[in-house]
């Protein structure tokens, strides 16, 4: 009874909302927005910074578009976007190009047009802005259960009180980006007074703890908002066609007095101590200034800029992984070759993002790769190549992306260095992509040669089961000393039968020490062992002369009984 009579207030608080929609088919409105982001930044093991603020404020026009006849798309223009920090205000055009969303008829959002040539990110955070209308819309039917957001979809519920509604996120069960783990609710507070359209106001505020990097950093954000309705204004977007097809987006370039505060306003924030802001807070702070980020380039190294600080810069501009940011980070890493550390910190920086990667970017590592990259550091050539692929890896599969793959398999079959071939054969492992399973394929099975031992563990690290079928292949053959080790790594990185298992089992028997814990480690990462590889390793206890290998044995054994 209780259920039924919740169910009927809902009814009543939305069917205001459907009958004046359906009578109103060209709701133009016009909403004042402020956003105010207090976040903290903490690493395992260390207390979290300080808690940095941040506050945008914003005009929104909404009205109602057609795509391919539908009717229930709506247009959606930012102006006078700016970020207020103390009594600084920055422009923020970026958040000043005009798109459409598409609504359900219970309010949620399910698709977005955007201008062909918006980078993904920026369309992520026009997204942001939508989804403050996402507001329940069908009369007949309770309220979602379900919605999703720039976080990825969470669990919600709702209630009404009297003219109002009110609702709370309870927890994510998908999350969007790939280098979040985890995102906790602690807070979550939202209510709008809806009326012939959308509502009279909206407010709203979420408390969230994300971790990411396998947990070891941990974020907490607390974001709330105010959306206040104002009187229609002049803006574009009311003078634009109904029909998308029909829209002309041309993105206003800044003024010369615009970029001269836009700099203004960046170097002022370099010669605070950076070191005290958080790196995502940090990257708050630059995306306003994203259009001006280039004049960085020359900073780095300099004595104002401590080593702290530097760092937490450029693990701010990762952080940010806009076109702008990735390329100033390409940049300082081709600039800086006597300084390595602050190559090492760039190149660290660029693989911490996920969003695709801009053409500048691409056709400047593409380069770097082909050509080999100037430093002081022999190391450092190795892990670039290498960093490479783990970047191409996560940033999706482009034609951009492509260029990338090709040029690493160039170098890897053709590159006359032989360090950079190993570089590159060992950045294809890390592509995760079968397209290079052939090349590895190939030096893996050079014997003796310089590049069988990382082609193998290049092999390992691919995690396709084509390529483990070439090492339980090569596993059934005579192995080489010097290959040994290396294959059996590199098996280990698949679950095993128990027939292959029982294979890697004949070396735990090894004279050699390396090879013996090598092939211990490989049954200790699968999920159950065999009875053989089982009764063998028991055996082996008794036999054991070397601490580390016995306590290799122990902990192989007691993580196969859980």
């Amino acid at each position: 009874m209780m259920r039924n009579s919740a169910y009927l207030t809902n009814l009543l608080a939305l069917s205001f909302i459907a009958s004046t929609v359906d009578a109103n088919a060209y709701c133009e409105r016009q909403y004042d927005l402020t956003v105010t982001t207090i976040s903290s930044f903490s690493m395992a093991g260390k207390s979290a910074s300080s808690p940095s603020s941040l506050k945008m404020e914003a005009s929104i026009a909404l009205k109602q578009v057609q795509v391919d006849g539908e009717n229930n798309w709506w247009g959606l223009l930012a102006s006078n976007v700016r970020s207020v920090q103390a009594t600084t205000e920055t422009p923020l055009p970026i958040y000043q190009i005009p798109f459409a969303f598409k609504q359900s008829a219970s309010g949620q959002i399910e698709q977005f047009w955007f201008p062909n040539t918006l980078p993904s990110q920026q369309q992520m955070m026009l997204k942001g802005l939508a989804y403050y209308f996402q507001v329940p819309k069908l009369k007949d039917a309770p309220f979602p259960e379900f919605e999703s957001d720039t976080t990825g979809t969470y669990q919600v519920t709702y209630r009404t009180d009297d003219s109002r509604i009110s609702y709370q996120k309870q927890k994510y069960i998908k999350l969007l980006s790939p280098s979040t783990q985890q995102v906790n609710v602690l807070d979550s507070k939202h209510q709008f007074q809806p009326d012939h359209c959308w509502f009279e106001e909206k407010s709203g505020q979420d408390t969230l703890e994300t971790f990411t990097s396998g947990g070891a950093i941990s974020l907490n954000t607390h974001q709330s908002y105010q959306l206040t309705k104002s009187p229609l204004q002049t803006s574009p977007l009311f003078s634009m066609s109904n029909k998308l097809d029909e829209w002309q987006v041309v993105e206003t370039a800044l003024t010369a007095q615009d970029l001269k505060k836009l700099k203004q306003t960046l170097f002022e924030l370099i010669r605070s101590d950076l070191s005290n802001i958080d790196a995502h807070s940090l990257a708050m702070r630059l995306r306003p200034l994203d259009p001006v980020l280039q004049d960085l380039l020359p900073i780095f190294g300099k004595e104002y800029l401590s080593d702290a600080a530097q760092s937490r810069l450029l693990h701010a501009l990762g952080n940010l992984d806009s076109a702008n940011s990735q390329y100033l980070l390409v940049n300082v890493l081709m600039s800086y070759s006597s300084r390595p550390e602050i190559q090492f910190r760039s190149l660290r920086a660029l693989a911490y993002g996920d969003a695709a990667l801009s053409d500048q970017t691409v056709d400047s590592l593409t380069n770097a790769l082909q050509n080999g990259l100037e430093t002081s550091e022999v190391e450092l050539q190795n892990n670039f190549y290498l960093t490479v692929g783990s970047i191409v890896r996560h940033r999706g599969k482009t034609k951009r992306i492509q260029q990338l793959h090709d040029a690493l398999a160039i170098v890897a079959t053709e590159s006359n260095s032989l360090d950079r071939k190993k570089a590159a054969i060992g950045a294809l492992g890390n592509t995760n992509d079968v397209q290079h399973l052939g090349i590895l394929k190939k030096y893996a099975q050079e014997m003796r040669s310089p590049t069988q031992n990382v082609a193998i563990k290049a092999l390992g690290r691919l995690n396709k089961p084509e390529a483990k079928i070439v090492l339980v292949d090569m596993l059934n053959h005579e192995v080489p000393k010097q290959t040994v080790t290396s294959l059996l790594k590199a098996v280990g990185d698949y679950q095993l039968s128990n027939e292959t298992q029982n294979k890697v089992v004949q070396y735990v028997e090894s004279d050699s020490e390396i090879t013996k814990q090598a092939a211990i480690a490989a049954l200790a990462k699968q999920s159950e062992l065999s009875e053989t590889a089982r009764d063998s390793l028991k055996q082996q206890i008794t036999k054991q002369s070397d601490r580390r290998t016995m306590q290799l044995i122990v902990n192989t054994l007691e993580r196969s009984k859980l």
